[in-house]
């Protein structure tokens, strides 16, 4: 799921769910900007996972619902 707001993602699931934030990756993105993707281990081997994406032609708006 692709998110603007990291911060209040990570304090929900690890504050309020309990899911511990198991991993995260940066990297480039093909069209020049770059991504963090967060892992949150859900139980049972299950992970969720969120993009934090930025640089063009991720400033402009895009749904986060």
């Amino acid at each position: 799921m692709a998110t603007r707001d990291i911060a209040a993602i990570d304090a929900f699931y690890t504050q309020a769910m309990g899911f511990a934030c198991a991993r995260v990756e940066i990297g480039p993105t093909p069209e020049g900007g770059w991504a963090k993707h967060f892992f949150y281990d859900t139980g049972d081997g299950e992970l969720m996972a969120f993009w934090e994406l930025h640089g063009e032609p991720f400033e402009r708006a895009f749904p986060t619902s």
